[in-house]
This record gives structure tokens, C-alpha cells and sequence, in this order.
């Protein structure tokens, strides 16, 4: 009989047993393998997470029992190697490796264990992110793309918060590019460059401006009156963000508004037509516009002189001073005055002594100032002085005398030619009468000198006016 507890793991081998007796022996191989015992409890640390290109810290098996021999499936990452007999994995990742388990298996010639260990290979992490910044876009005009500069690997872009309206982010270039739709204030965005080894990011700032504003205007020409308040001048423009500029300074009294390019108020002094140039400006540009604002004075009203005037040949007139509502600046007339009178075009006086007589004319003063005019029409009469009246050639007789509104011419017979004068030598009024009969009803009380003519011969007569 065999019997007993082997000690120690023995190869195969053929045992010969010989069974003796006094007649002799015979004997028998035996073949027998006493196997190790089979390993237990072995063990990695788990899950293992490496970057390519970095030595990793070596893997070593914690494992019961003798083992023969370590292996490993599926193969590990490239790079790195199972020593089969100490089961050690070691070595430096040369590839980006998903995560993935790999079976370790510990063998001796009583069994195996094995182990699953996972193991992740990143790739290095991307770094030196940049782009162009700060950077300023105008709405509805393409952009230059925006493109990043990086260290490393990427495997996408993001970008926190959402870019300007029309813009876009490419998540596998990093890519900024398109047409801003919008006006957006300055802002930051970031942008972040990922791989499997982790993130870099920059931040980059944006703005988007308006377009330039264009198609400014305003009405023009533009006349005011001092004193009046104006309808106000509201300009047209395409453009956003606007503010408004005007030079020269406006009249006293005008205000002009820099947020709405409003021109209002009341102007308060006279200003001859002037060129005003607003502009519009905006982050992106500007445009400008000229117009034409003249404040005239109110027009004058209400001018009046004495009429009808009767003067003298030879006789310094008493002035005919005018009366006016409101400024005038010049005073003029027409026809021309009699010869010796005048009209001073400041003041509108009209003075002098008259050369020559003249029939009765209506004369047409006009009064101007910069918002208009107003005229006036005098009655003007210049007569020859008594003392030219041709020596009495015939004599006629008036009564009654005084008289009240009618006046009876006897020794004359015919068409009779007469002027009435005052007892200065003022010509008043002048006339004919076929029925010798005159009639002063309208006449005011006094003394005047009736002047008779017939036949080329004339007389005077004093006569007095009673109501």
C-alpha cells in the first residue's frame, strides 16, 4: 500500500513497485503527479486611469498561493507589459485607450484565479488655448473667422454663454464665424477645448455695434419768426444707438436735443440764413446733414401816414412822419416823390421842400423788415405859391360868404376851372363847375383862398367856412 500527504508539487513520473516472495518477485509502474495547490484571492488595484506618454505606476498582483504564471486578455494597452511571472504590469501608454477590462489570470500547475482590472489611457489634456481678442463686430457685415490657436489634441469645442446672435461656434474646429443680426454689449465668452485628458479654456470678448447710421435728413430750408415757437424739426435716420451733434450753436432760443436730433423752441433774436450741420454717430460711424435756418422778424403791420398831403412849391414841407406796427429796417416808395421831397429809408420820414408842382399822384410806401412788408398809399399834391397867380384879369363875386356847405359863383358864366388852397397856400382840392355852385360840405371851419381860372385867367377870393 501507498499512503501518506505529499509536501511538495512533483512532475509526473513512473514509480516501479516490485511485490517479492520466496518464489520469486514481480513488478508494476506506477505513474504519479502530485500538482501545487491552485492560487486564490488574487488582486490589482482598480480602475486605473493613465496618460499617454507618462510612465505609469507599476500594478502588482496581491495574490494567495504559488503562481506558475501571469497572463492578461485581451492585450493591454500599447506600451504597457505583464511580466508572466511576477504578473507586474508596468510600462509607459504610447495610445489613447478607452476604457476596457482586462482579465488577469494567475496559474500553476493546481489551477488559476483571475482578476479584472480596468484601465483607461487619456490622452494629455490640451493647453495654450487662444484667439483674436477683444473683438468688435458690426451688425448685418460677415466676420473674419475667429480661429483657435492650441497645444494638444482636441476632440471638441464648446462655448458658454451662447455667442452674439449670427454667430457661430464649430465644435470640431473651434471655428467663430458668421454675420452678427444684432446689437449685443461687450461680453465675455468662453470657450473650451476638451480631449479625453481634460479641458483648457479662454475667454473671449465680443461686441457687435450697430451699422453706421446712413439717409439723415432733415426738412429744409427752414424760415422762423422771432418770438413764434416753432414746429419742431425731427430728423430721419437708419441707424441704432444713436447720438446727435449740431454745429454752429442754433439761435437763442432754439434747443437742439443730442439723444433725438430734435430741433425746438422759440427763437429770440433775428438771425440771418445760416448752414447747421448735425451728425448722427454711432459706435460704428457717423453721418451728416446740412439745413438752412434763418429767424426773420414778425412782419410789420399797420402802417400809416397823413393823407392826403397838399404842399407848396418853394415851401419846406412839415415832415410826414409815419406810424407802424412792429421793426422795419427800410422804408422806400413808389413813383419817386415830387422833386424836393424824400423818404429817409430808416426812419420813413418824408421831408423837404417841393421844386415844382405836380398834379395830385398816389405814392406807395412800403415798410419791410426780414419776415415781410406792408404799404401805404399817400395822396401827394404840390401847387404854386399864391404870389405866381397871373394879376386879376376879371372879377367875380361868391356869396354867401361866410358860407355853410354851398357857395354861389355870379359874374361868370361857362365852365369854370377852381382849386381851393388854404390861407397858407396849401392846395386842397381842385375841380370844375359848369352851374356855378360849389360844394364844401365836408369842409372844416376857417378861413381858405378860392382860386376862380377861365379862359386862361384866374383870381382869388377869400372865403370863410361856418357850420
Amino acid at each position: 500500500m501507498i499512503s501518506g500527504t505529499p509536501t511538495a508539487a512533483t512532475a509526473t513520473a513512473t514509480y516501479t513497485v516490485t511485490a517479492t516472495n520466496s518464489g520469486g518477485s514481480t513488478t508494476f509502474g506506477i505513474v504519479i503527479t502530485v500538482n501545487d495547490v491552485a492560487p486564490s484571492s488574487l488582486a490589482y488595484d482598480t480602475p486605473n486611469i493613465y496618460t499617454v506618454g507618462f510612465d505609469i505606476d507599476a500594478l502588482v498582483p496581491v495574490v494567495s498561493g504559488n503562481v506558475d504564471s501571469y497572463t492578461a486578455s485581451p492585450s493591454l494597452p500599447d506600451g504597457l507589459t505583464i511580466d508572466p511571472v511576477t504578473g507586474i504590469i508596468s510600462g509607459i501608454p504610447s495610445a489613447v485607450t478607452p476604457t476596457a477590462i482586462y482579465t488577469v489570470t494567475a496559474s500553476n500547475s493546481g489551477g488559476n484565479i483571475s482578476f479584472d482590472i480596468s484601465i483607461t489611457v487619456n490622452d494629455v489634456a490640451p493647453n495654450s488655448l487662444t484667439y483674436t481678442s477683444p473683438n468688435i463686430f458690426t451688425v448685418g457685415n460677415a466676420i473674419t473667422n475667429l480661429n483657435p490657436t492650441v497645444t494638444g489634441t482636441v476632440v471638441s469645442y464648446s462655448v458658454s454663454p451662447s455667442l452674439p446672435s449670427g454667430l457661430t461656434l464649430n465644435t470640431s474646429t473651434g471655428v467663430i464665424s458668421g454675420t452678427p443680426t444684432a446689437v449685443t454689449a461687450t461680453a465675455t465668452y468662453t470657450v473650451a477645448a476638451t480631449n479625453s485628458g481634460g479641458i483648457v479654456s479662454f475667454d473671449i470678448t465680443i461686441t457687435v455695434n450697430p451699422a453706421a447710421p446712413v439717409d439723415l435728413a432733415y426738412p429744409t430750408p427752414n424760415i422762423f419768426t422771432v418770438g413764434q415757437t416753432i414746429g419742431s424739426l425731427s430728423p430721419t435716420v437708419i441707424g441704432e444707438n444713436l447720438t446727435f451733434s449740431i454745429v454752429p450753436e442754433l439761435p437763442i432760443g432754439l434747443v437742439f436735443s443730442p439723444a433725438s436730433g430734435m430741433i425746438s423752441g422759440m427763437p429770440g433774436v433775428i438771425s440771418p440764413a445760416t448752414t447747421y450741420t448735425v451728425t448722427a454717430n454711432n459706435e460704428s460711424g457717423s453721418v451728416s446733414f446740412d439745413l438752412s435756418i434763418a429767424v426773420v422778424d414778425a412782419a410789420p403791420t399797420a402802417l400809416n401816414y397823413t393823407t392826403p398831403a397838399n404842399f407848396t412849391t418853394g415851401q419846406m414841407i412839415i415832415p410826414l412822419v409815419p406810424t407802424v406796427v412792429g421793426n422795419v429796417t427800410d422804408f422806400s416808395v413808389f413813383p419817386e416823390l415830387p422833386a424836393g421831397l424824400a423818404i429817409d429809408p430808416v426812419t420813413g420820414v418824408i421831408s423837404g421842400t417841393p421844386t415844382s408842382a405836380t398834379a395830385t399822384a398816389t405814392y406807395t410806401v412800403t415798410a419791410t423788415n426780414s419776415g415781410g412788408s406792408v404799404t401805404f398809399d399817400i395822396e401827394i399834391t404840390v401847387s404854386d405859391p399864391l404870389g405866381t397867380i397871373d394879376p386879376v384879369r376879371f372879377d367875380f363875386m361868391v356869396w354867401p360868404n361866410p358860407f355853410a356847405d354851398v357857395i354861389n359863383i355870379s359874374g361868370l358864366s361857362g365852365e369854370i376851372e377852381y382849386v381851393l388852397l388854404s390861407i397858407d397856400g396849401r392846395r386842397l382840392e381842385a375841380g370844375k363847375t359848369a352851374n356855378g355852385k360849389l360844394y364844401f360840405d365836408r369842409l372844416p371851419e376857417g378861413v381858405y383862398l378860392l382860386q376862380i381860372t377861365q379862359y386862361g385867367q384866374t383870381e382869388t377870393k377869400k372865403i370863410i367856412k361856418k357850420n
